[in-house]
């Protein structure tokens, strides 16, 4: 038996077990109906979904009101269950945002749940019925009354009148077929018939000729296919592309040519590719797997985001990614699983020895963390590779929030979109380089340090180690030329690109770009020394370690030099560097004992030591 505690739904209330018939019912009606047959009576979430919108159809026949296809209802109610699930999901951290999302999402299902059809107002022909959706949109003081008797009878008088006429026209072609075979006997000459094949053919039928079927020509070749879904262009936009580049001897309307016949080509191209790169997968050692929440649009081009982890394993010359599967949260238990049932997908779970991740609680948690509960799928304990990226962001994020206050919370960041919006304006050719009087003094070391290291990396021939990406050369680019160095390739500026919250590395670059052109680009003195700071902390110290960063046999080593490069900064900007100081010691526990080992390789590092005291300093 359950409580009425175990049984309450965050935001809805005590579910319900139907709908009232006097109303429409608004949208959390239609959330407590769904809630109490997925939730007490244990209905599979489809299910109870089609069982819903059944009911409501019920409800909104009896209003005599239109109604949309059942499919849009299913997808609309879908979208409601998931923008429910998205407050729902952060309602234990309270806050003024979180009670701010509840109160417009109560707020707006309050309101009906509006399935009409988009032409229900023009459809309907009873007045009374229009002013009754209307009433239900907006006041709802109206209520759905009893049988009208006399539409009823009216409605069933015209439904006979509807079945004699389908019957008329049933009589009027069988005596159409009756004629066309009796004039077909006729036309027979008499001494090709005798007795018994006039008694034979009186029971035979003109065949009814066919339809023609038209010939289906490949036109959407395995390539074709690829570049299309390469490129995002849907299925009817294809169908224009493919009709116009046929061949000149070939007739469009000869050909079986259609969004559904390209949609059912295009899925099996993508089934036949996705066999073929499983089948031809092959490895013979360890492999890391690497596993990364990413909130992306929703692939039916729905207007919700949904959560996807991004899943690939790495070894000795080998880099796959194994897919990107949705996830309902990004949860630890969802995510482990999710990663887990690739895994065994692929048939890979006995090859996996590691696993890299980033650093939130969701991953590390010690109880419920994703990686915990991974070893515990796969049944063995496995080498743990913290992202040192993802480490390195949280250094960037603290020190940008030390330097220019307190962190945006919109979705831009006004300085970079000014920036970004005053680009074209900008004189390519009339940058200015760093002039801080610290560079000729006690930061002369480092310049000359990081101007040789950015050149060793950019001059390199095989750099795809250090420089996977093209935004990684730009920020190598911009440093040589804020330090007073030549770039290889020479001095040229890129458009700024997208910048986002999560991504440290795009900030830096606009950080070095602003600098470059701050006597331009107008900014307050507040912004400009904020701005001049972040960019001698980054070209001295922070892209270094940085870019080092995808090498896990170096990171004791790395992090060591960078913590002492930290502690020689503290002559620099003692803020800084004690923020930085602190964030790089609270993750230095991911340098376990299986992972210190690594680093001894070679004669000339030697093993390194780092100690944390009890108030995060580092000896």
């Amino acid at each position: 038996m359950n409580t009425r505690s175990k049984t309450v739904v965050h935001l809805i209330g005590e579910p319900l077990e139907d709908f009232s018939e006097r109303v429409l019912p608004t949208a959390t009606n239609v959330l407590s109906v769904y809630f109490h047959l997925h939730k007490i009576n244990k209905v599979p979430k489809k299910d109870a979904i089609s069982d819903v919108v059944h009911r409501l159809l019920n409800i909104w026949d009896k209003a005599r009101i239109p109604t949309a296809e059942k499919r849009a209802i299913i997808k609309k109610l879908e979208v409601l269950i998931d923008k429910y699930r998205e407050v729902e999901k952060n309602a234990k951290r309270g806050g003024e945002v979180q009670r701010a999302k509840e109160a417009d999402f109560v707020s707006f299902t309050s309101s009906i749940f509006d399935i009409a059809h988009v032409n229900a107002h023009t459809m309907i022909r009873i007045e009374e019925d229009r002013s009754f959706l209307r009433d239900q949109r907006t006041e709802r003081k109206m209520v759905i009354g009893s049988e009208d008797k006399t539409l009823t009878k009216k409605e069933q008088a015209a439904q006979k009148r509807k079945n004699r006429l389908l019957e008329r026209f049933a009589q009027e072609k069988e005596k159409d077929a009756a004629a066309i075979c009796s004039h077909a006997d006729l036309s027979l000459p008499s001494s090709s018939r005798g007795d018994g094949a006039e008694k034979e053919e009186d029971n035979q039928f003109v065949p009814v000729p066919k339809r023609r079927r038209l010939k289906a020509i490949d036109i959407v070749s395995p390539l074709v296919a690829a570049a299309l879904d390469r490129t995002g262009i849907s299925d009817r936009q294809a169908v224009y592309i493919l009709a116009a580049t046929r061949a000149d001897d070939v007739d469009a309307k000869e050909i079986a040519l259609s969004r559904s016949s390209v949609r059912r080509v295009r899925k099996k191209h993508r089934s036949q590719k996705a066999a073929d790169i499983k089948e031809t997968f092959q490895v013979g050692g360890p492999l890391v797997v690497h596993f990364d929440g990413k909130l992306l649009p929703a692939i039916d081009g729905g207007p919700e985001k949904e959560d996807r982890v991004a899943i690939l394993v790495s070894g000795l010359g080998v880099e796959k990614l194994l897919g990107v599967p949705k996830v309902q949260r990004g949860t630890g238990k969802l995510v482990s699983e999710a990663v887990a049932n690739i895994l065994q997908h692929w048939q890979l779970t006995e090859q996996i020895s590691a696993m890299s991740f980033d650093t939130t609680a969701a991953n590390t948690g010690r109880i419920n963390g994703a990686c915990v509960l991974l070893e515990e799928k796969l049944s063995k304990k496995l080498l743990w590779l913290p992202c040192r990226h993802h480490i390195f962001e949280v250094v960037c994020a603290e020190v940008f929030k030390k330097t220019f206050g307190s962190s945006t919370t919109g979705p831009d960041v006004l300085l970079f979109k000014r920036f970004m919006t005053f680009w074209p304006k900008i004189r390519k050719a009339e940058f200015s380089i760093c002039d801080d009087v610290r560079l000729k003094q006690n930061l002369k070391p480092l310049q000359e340090e990081a101007i040789t290291f950015c050149s060793n990396i950019l001059q390199m021939k095989d750099n795809s180690t250090y420089l996977p990406r093209e935004d990684y050369k730009e920020l190598l680019t911009l440093n040589l030329i804020f330090l007073g160095g030549i770039p290889p390739p020479g001095v040229h500026f890129r458009v700024p690109g997208a910048y986002h919250h999560a991504r440290w590395m795009s900030k830096i670059i606009y950080i070095m770009k602003m600098y470059l052109f701050r006597y331009q680009f107008n900014m307050t003195k507040q912004e400009g020394r904020s701005i001049a700071e972040l960019a001698i902390f980054a070209s001295l110290v922070y892209i270094k370690a940085w870019i080092q960063c995808p090498i896990p046999t170096d990171a004791p080593l790395n992090d060591l030099n960078f913590i002492k490069l930290l502690i020689i900064y503290k002559d620099v900007s003692p803020s800084i560097s004690q923020v930085a100081l602190k964030t790089i010691g609270r993750h230095l526990w991911y340098l376990s004992a299986e992972i210190v080992p690594l680093d001894i390789n070679g004669e000339e590092k030697q093993p390194c030591f780092l100690l944390e005291g009890t108030h995060g300093e580092i000896y």
